[in-house]
């Protein structure tokens, strides 16, 4: 099993990775499940920063995606305008109240 993730930054985040000299797609080795949240932390990216997350290509709000060994995860700033309806899209197919 491949115990990294790929971790792609888009619009302003890649100014983030850019600064700090990291690589983008970054690797970066993880042994078991992490909340999306605690990987933002781990990066020290404030969740401010980051509007929508995807994980194998399914977007997912921060505070709901969990990210596993091998996941390939891209970070979009706030207010993507293609995203500004995703909390509206989860409510109206019931994914969230």
């Amino acid at each position: 099993m491949n115990n990294t993730i790929e971790i792609h930054a888009n619009m302003q985040l890649r100014d983030t990775f850019r600064q700090r000299g990291w690589s983008n797609p970054r690797h970066l080795p993880l042994e078991g499940e992490m909340p999306a949240l605690a990987l933002l932390d781990q990066l020290n990216i404030p969740k401010e920063d980051v509007g929508v997350i995807f994980v194998n290509r399914k977007a997912y709000q921060p505070w709901r995606a969990v990210i596993q060994p091998g996941d390939r995860v891209a970070l979009f700033s706030p207010g993507a305008p293609m995203f500004l309806e995703l909390g509206s899209h989860e409510r109206a197919y019931g994914f969230v109240s």
